[in-house]
C-alpha cells in the first residue's frame, strides 16, 4: 500500500512539473515585426491638426509616402490611412479610426496626402503611378469620368496585399445636409474599420 501511494505521488508530482515547462519565446505571441520605415517626427506630424481628434496620445504614426510603399514590396502588414488636415470628409473619419485602433491596441499607418508625393510634378507622377500598382482597386470616378485617389483612404494590407479598402464615411452621409455623422452612422463607419482590422490579424 505504502508502494502505491508512493508511486502515486510520483505521478502527480511528475505531472504538475511537466505543467510548469516555460514556452519557447518563438511561441510568444507578443512578439512585434519590426518594420523599415521611415517616420515622420511626431513633433513634426500634423495629425494632431484635425480639429474633432481629442485625444492628446492618439494611435496614429505617420510615415512617409514610400514607406507606405514599403507595406506592398516588403510584404508588411496593417492598416494605412490616406488623408489630409481640412478635408471634411477625413476630420471625421480620424477619431473613429482612432477608436477603433485603440480598441485593437494598433497603430494605424498615417500618410498625409498633401506632403510626400514630391518636389517636382514628374516625381509626384512617378510615385502615384507607383502606389497605383497597388492600391488602385480602391480609387473612385471623378465627376469626369476619371478614376483616382480619394481620401480618406483607409487601407488593410496583409503580407504586403491590400485585404480590403474604405473611401470617405458612409454611404447616407451628406456632408452638405449634417454637419457631424449620427452615432448609428458613427457606428456603422467605426464596424467597418474593425471588419478591416479584423482581416489584418
Amino acid at each position: 500500500m505504502r508502494k502505491l501511494r508512493k508511486l502515486f505521488y510520483l505521478l502527480v508530482s511528475s505531472t504538475l512539473l511537466l505543467g510548469c515547462k516555460p514556452t519557447p519565446e518563438s511561441q510568444n505571441s507578443n512578439t512585434k515585426k519590426i518594420f523599415n520605415l521611415e517616420y515622420v517626427d511626431q513633433k513634426d506630424s500634423d495629425i494632431k491638426e484635425y480639429s474633432l481628434l481629442t485625444d492628446d496620445n492618439p494611435a496614429f504614426k505617420e510615415i512617409t509616402f514610400e514607406s507606405s510603399i514599403k507595406f506592398f514590396t516588403e510584404g508588411y502588414s496593417g492598416i494605412l490611412y490616406y488623408g489630409k488636415v481640412g478635408c471634411p470628409w477625413c476630420e471625421r473619419a480620424v477619431p473613429i479610426l482612432n477608436a477603433v485602433a485603440k480598441d485593437n491596441n494598433i497603430s494605424i499607418y498615417y500618410i498625409d496626402a498633401n506632403k510626400g508625393m514630391g518636389e517636382t510634378k514628374r516625381e509626384r507622377e512617378e510615385n502615384y503611378a507607383n502606389l497605383s500598382k497597388y492600391i488602385s482597386d480602391s480609387f473612385q470616378e471623378d465627376a469626369n469620368g476619371k478614376k483616382g485617389m480619394f481620401v480618406p483612404d483607409v487601407i488593410a494590407v496583409k503580407n504586403g496585399k491590400m485585404l480590403a479598402y474604405h473611401v470617405s464615411l458612409v454611404d447616407d452621409y451628406d456632408i452638405h445636409k449634417n454637419d457631424q455623422l449620427s452615432e448609428s452612422q458613427k457606428q456603422e463607419l467605426y464596424n467597418i474599420y474593425q471588419q478591416m482590422v479584423n482581416q489584418i490579424k
